[in-house]
């Protein structure tokens, strides 16, 4: 495990420090909190590992975020750690101040009105009317959708004698999907254009890619060489971790027993460096340019 954060330190005295002070203040002794031993941001593929996990007092918490910032110095353990310090200013008071929200949420209590349904949570008096309890389906049980056949809008009624004659069971075509492909077509990414397309059947050109469920505004590319890397299984396995974080600039662990040949032939060229500085950058869709040579894996 200490291995594969190893090859991440920048100062390697502040390295140790951490796993000292990890081993040192761990505990099983309530009030604690959950801290990732090798930050999700850098390695999400263990973010629900048992063993990656340790509990540490709220004040034991925010100094291992400092320390692990200090030994790792990117851009990722910073925020990690900054979030925390704009919360309080120090371990002293991020103690302090978990303790009073721990505080105030045991006193919290869910309200509702049994006439509206209405909810509201509050640590203090409710309004005139709400009972204690929250409710968790208040529409009765008997209620139906009805739509109106000329519009296609739909309604909720209590019961079937309220639905209108004019009005058919069922949701209409307004709450229907709309954007269903017709039969014999496909949804494409068009690499030229950044839009999705509806194509025909034998009609894709070299520029559309069968990918879809992604927002491009989200959408990143890893780029290594010539080559474009547009999802995760396209990506080389030691490569995997780096696409899921987007961070190219976190640095390129030192070679391991456990790691296959392509990896550690990797790791051996470029330990030490960056990501970014080895020839690996992870950039936005919408900042490459695709042309019909271009090699896209997807």
């Amino acid at each position: 495990m200490k291995e594969e954060l190893y090859g991440h330190f920048k100062d390697e005295r502040w390295g140790q420090r951490y796993f000292s002070f990890l081993e040192k203040f761990s505990t099983n002794v309530e009030p604690y909190e959950k801290h990732h031993v090798l930050p999700v941001s850098m390695f999400p593929e263990h973010s629900k590992a048992d063993w990656n996990i340790v509990r540490l007092s709220p004040r034991a918490h925010y100094t291992a975020h400092y320390i692990l910032w200090r030994a790792v110095g990117n851009r990722s353990t910073l925020y990690a750690f900054n979030m925390m310090r704009r919360s309080s200013g120090n371990s002293r008071l991020y103690d302090a101040g978990k303790k009073e929200y721990r505080e105030y949420v045991r006193n919290m209590r869910w309200y509702h009105d049994p006439e509206t349904g209405k909810h509201e949570y509050t640590d203090g008096e409710c309004t005139p009317g709400f009972m204690p309890g929250y409710i968790f389906d208040t529409t009765p049980k008997s209620s139906m959708w009805a739509h109106d056949p000329e519009t296609g809008k739909s309604w909720r009624f209590e019961n079937e004698s309220a639905i209108p004659d004019t009005f058919v069971r069922g949701r209409g075509k307004a709450w229907a999907t709309r954007h269903l492909n017709k039969l014999g077509s496909a949804r494409y990414l068009n690499l030229v254009s950044m839009k999705y397309e509806i194509i025909a059947d034998g009609e894709a050109e070299w520029f559309h890619v069968s990918l879809h469920g992604k927002r491009l505004l989200d959408f990143r590319v890893l780029v290594w060489g010539d080559v474009h890397y547009l999802t995760l299984k396209s990506v080389p396995e030691h490569l995997k971790p780096l696409f899921k974080s987007g961070d190219d600039s976190s640095m390129v662990p030192r070679p391991h027993w456990n790691a296959t040949d392509d990896a550690n032939a990797f790791r051996k060229a470029n330990f030490g460096k960056s990501y970014k500085d080895s020839g690996i950058s992870m950039v936005q869709l919408s900042q490459c340019k695709f042309l019909e040579e271009t090699e896209v894996r997807h």
